[in-house]
C-alpha cells in the first residue's frame, strides 16, 4: 500500500509541475509578468503562513542556513516560471525534471 501511496504522490507532482505554466500564461496575456506574479503568490502564501503558524519564523533564527534554502528555492522558482511563460512548455518542464541528473553530472 505505500508503493501505491508513493506513486501517487509522484503522479501529483508531476501533474501540479506540468500544469503550473498555464496560469503563468494566462497572467502574462493579462499584462501581469511573471516576476510580478511570483512575487505575489509568495506573498499570499507567507501571510497564509504567518496566520497558521505565527512561530514558524522561529527557526530562521536558530538555524540561519535556511535564508539560504529560502532564496535559492525561490530564485529557482521564479526562473522556472518566467521561462515557462517565455520559452517553450515542453523543453522547460522537461529541463526541470532533469535537474538530479544535471546536479550529479555538474557534481561529478
Amino acid at each position: 500500500m505505500a508503493s501505491g501511496w508513493a506513486a501517487l504522490a509522484l503522479l501529483d507532482n508531476a501533474f501540479t509541475w506540468g500544469i503550473s505554466w498555464w496560469p503563468f500564461r494566462q497572467l502574462q496575456m493579462l499584462g501581469v509578468h511573471p516576476l510580478w506574479a511570483t512575487a505575489l503568490i509568495y506573498g499570499l502564501a507567507v501571510v497564509v503562513l504567518m496566520v497558521v503558524r505565527p512561530t514558524a519564523w522561529r527557526a530562521f533564527r536558530l538555524h540561519p542556513g535556511l535564508w539560504v534554502l529560502l532564496v535559492s528555492a525561490g530564485l529557482t522558482n521564479v526562473g522556472f516560471n518566467w521561462a515557462v511563460t517565455v520559452g517553450d512548455v515542453v523543453r522547460v518542464v522537461l529541463l526541470f525534471y532533469l535537474m538530479p541528473a544535471w546536479v550529479v553530472l555538474l557534481a561529478w
